[in-house]
């Protein structure tokens, strides 16, 4: 089946307003920014285990080839993904709940990036057990003991 450009930034925009509703869900059930950062990872444990990957990861690996629509609904969606992120991190520093030594900005993208990219490499080879090994390595790479 082929979509048609519109059709898939139809998809992105709704793909990332589940997201956005998933994170608003997250801030109202974990008051500490600790257990929101758990939580988040526990979003992608949960799709691993679905057997998906993130929508807009998987396009991101096509980036250069989408028409450049495509291209702006992946960057809002990721900026949105990394304000977030970047967001809680820095409530959790603050709180004293991870010692973080790299600014927010620099600990989410490697957040994000591992999380994702892992995804594939766990589909793979490795299964969720590797996934859920490597997701605690990410969190102990931002500070979280």
């Amino acid at each position: 089946m082929r979509l048609t450009p519109r059709t898939a930034e139809a998809l992105i925009e709704r793909y990332e307003a589940e997201f956005r509703s998933a994170l608003a869900a997250l801030d109202r059930a974990h008051p500490s920014p600790l257990a929101r950062l758990y939580a988040f990872v526990g979003l992608y444990i949960e799709v691993f285990r679905a057997g998906r990957i993130c929508l807009c990861f998987m396009l991101a690996t096509d980036h250069e080839t989408l028409p450049s629509t495509m291209q702006d609904r992946l960057r809002a969606f990721f900026a949105m993904s990394e304000e977030w992120l970047a967001e809680t991190l820095s409530s959790a520093r603050d709180a004293g709940e991870i010692d973080l030594a790299d600014p927010v900005g620099d600990a989410g993208d490697t957040m994000i990036a591992t999380l994702n990219g892992g995804m594939i490499i766990c589909h793979a080879r490795g299964g969720i057990a590797r996934y859920e090994a490597l997701c605690a390595r990410t969190l102990a790479a931002v500070g979280v003991c």
